[in-house]
C-alpha cells in the first residue's frame, strides 16, 4: 500500500455500505477501497450490517436491530477506517413507520415532514444516530473533506451542516436526482407532487450553497444536476466492476455476440 500522509482525511457518509447487498452499497465500498491506493485514507460513517441468519436474503429486512446503548464497531476495511453504528429503532421511528401505513394521514404526515427538509422518514433514526455522533467525533476528530452521498438525501443536510460548523470542504455525490421523476419529459405531476419535487429542489439547493464539489455518475446526469443545483465545480465518477470479482474471459474476444446483463431498476416514468 503507498504512503497515506497523515494529513489527508476524508469523512464519507453513507447509510448504504456492505455487507448490506444493495447497489448503492457497492459504490460507497469502492471508495473505502481505492481511494487509499491514491493517497487518501477515509473514515466511512455508516451502520453496523447484521445480516440475520436465513436461506432467503429480504433486502428490507435481512439485517437486525441492535438494542439502545449498543456500542459503535469500528473496522479497518482496504485501508480505510469504517465506524458502524447500531441500528436502533427508536420510539420516535417506530411511530413514524406506523403513521406511514395509514392511508391519508400518511401523505400529510410526508408532506409536513418536507416543508422541514427531511424527505426520507423510513431512514430518519440513522440520520439523528449519525447527527449526535458527529457532534462528539469532530470534537476530536479533524478532516480535510466530507463526502455526504444522495440517497439519503438527509446526508447531504449532514454534509452542509457540517461545513457549516467546521468550515470542512462538503463534496456532494449524487448517484441519482433529487427526484427521479423529473428525468422524464411525460410526466405531468398533480400540484401535490409538484409541491414535493419544489420543496426538495429547494432544500437541495439550499445545502449545495455550502457544497465544494459535485460529484455524479455519468455526464448526462451531471449536466443536469449541475443546472438544477446551481454548483459550479463537478467531476463525473462512474459506478465498475471490481476486477477481483471478475475473472478476465479472453475468450470472449473478438466473437460476434455479446452479453450484456444489467443489475438494477428500470422506472418506466424515467423512459424518453
Amino acid at each position: 500500500m503507498p504512503f497515506i500522509p497523515d494529513s489527508l482525511r476524508l469523512l464519507i457518509i453513507s447509510y448504504y455500505f456492505p455487507p448490506l447487498n444493495l447497489v448503492s452499497s457497492f459504490r460507497l465500498g469502492a471508495f473505502a477501497k481505492y481511494l487509499p491506493t491514491h493517497g487518501i485514507r477515509p473514515t466511512v460513517l455508516t451502520l453496523r450490517w447484521q445480516a440475520l441468519p436465513g436461506p432467503d436474503i429480504d433486502l428490507a429486512g435481512a439485517y437486525a436491530w441492535h438494542e439502545p446503548g449498543a456500542s459503535d464497531v469500528t473496522e479497518d476495511l482496504h485501508g480505510s477506517r469504517v465506524i458502524r453504528l447500531p441500528r436502533v429503532r427508536t420510539h420516535c421511528q417506530r411511530f413514524i413507520d406506523r403513521t406511514l401505513r395509514l392511508p391519508g394521514l400518511s401523505s400529510c404526515i410526508a408532506l409536513l415532514a418536507n416543508f422541514g427538509g427531511f424527505f426520507d422518514l423510513e431512514l430518519l433514526y440513522a440520520h439523528f444516530a449519525f447527527k449526535r455522533f458527529l457532534r462528539k467525533h469532530l470534537s476530536i476528530a479533524h478532516y480535510d473533506a466530507v463526502i455526504a452521498t444522495m440517497a439519503p438525501p438527509e446526508h447531504l443536510r449532514l454534509g452542509a451542516w457540517m461545513n457549516q460548523h467546521t468550515g470542512t470542504p462538503f463534496i456532494a455525490d449524487y448517484r441519482d436526482t433529487y427526484d427521479n421523476r423529473i428525468m422524464s419529459t411525460t410526466f405531468r405531476p398533480s400540484w401535490r407532487e409538484r409541491l414535493g419535487i419544489d420543496l426538495k429542489r429547494h432544500y437541495h439547493r439550499r445545502w449545495m450553497r455550502r457544497c465544494s464539489l459535485l460529484v455524479s455518475v455519468s455526464r448526462p446526469l451531471l449536466r443536469m444536476l449541475s443546472q438544477e443545483l446551481r454548483v459550479g465545480n463537478s467531476v463525473e465518477v462512474r459506478n465498475g466492476y471490481d476486477p477481483d470479482l471478475l475473472e478476465p474471459q479472453t475468450d470472449m474476444i473478438d466473437r460476434r455476440d455479446v452479453r450484456l446483463i444489467y443489475y438494477g431498476q428500470i422506472y418506466p416514468r424515467q423512459m424518453r
